[in-house]
């Protein structure tokens, strides 16, 4: 096991070297201004030549399936309360988004 070496007494004053005249804060301003930016080899890119350019995304796919299967749905309820109550209903596109509103809650 090292031991560490001793405290040091409180008359002895550490080594302190000569503090520096250089401006640090104006050296990296003028270095930075006279900095050139790295050159960099940049293709064109083109968002048209992807394979997914111009394809409707998953996500909407998935979205507007779930829409129709819920409008399926309501059809069919919307059916067969006509059916059992003899109520009428309008279809009416604010109607139908209010209960599809109503039917996520």
């Amino acid at each position: 096991m090292v031991r560490k070496g001793p405290v040091p007494l409180r008359a002895e004053r550490p080594i302190i070297q000569d503090r520096s005249s250089k401006d640090f804060v104006t050296l990296n301003a003028l270095e930075n201004i006279k900095a050139r930016p790295p050159l960099v080899d940049q293709e064109e890119y083109w968002y048209t030549s992807k394979p997914s350019f111009g394809k409707v995304p998953g996500y909407l796919k998935h979205t507007k399936r779930q829409i129709a299967e819920e409008k399926a749905k309501m059809d069919a309820y919307l059916a067969e309360q006509v059916l059992n109550f003899g109520v009428s209903f309008e279809m009416n596109s604010d109607v139908l988004s209010l209960i599809s509103l109503a039917s996520h809650t």
